[in-house]
């Protein structure tokens, strides 16, 4: 395979219309930051969300390159995040970045301990 083939967008897609496009954390690299950050600022989203580990390779590379953009609200999902992390993505992205865990155990747990206390249970 032609290495420039994989060093060249897209490396993203659109859907839902073109109301969200998803980006390959697999292609995301020093030679090809600068097209995620072109597509991310064209886009323009209001809410990003992202794996905690992709979130942070993007943020470290756009500082490296000086790279900066304005999203309001990131939410990052389904991993730990590490704090520095996520001060990287408020200051790379000016954004506020809530962590969210997957909320299955919290929920059964929940419904649990409602079905403890359900006396018709």
């Amino acid at each position: 395979m032609d290495a420039r083939l994989v060093l060249e967008p897209p490396f993203w897609r659109f859907v839902a219309n073109g109301r969200k496009l998803i980006f390959s954390s697999n292609h995301l690299c020093p030679k090809t930051v600068r097209y995620y950050y072109q597509a991310l600022k064209e886009f323009a989203p209001d809410c990003l969300f992202a794996y905690p580990t992709s979130l942070e390779s993007l943020c470290l590379l756009m500082r490296e390159n000086e790279l900066s953009l304005r999203i309001p609200l990131v939410i990052a999902t389904s991993e730990a995040m590490r704090t520095e992390a996520r001060v990287l993505a408020m200051q790379v992205l000016n954004a506020e970045v809530l962590r969210y865990r997957d909320c299955r155990r919290t929920c059964a747990h929940a419904n649990w301990e409602d079905a403890l206390c359900d006396s018709r249970v």
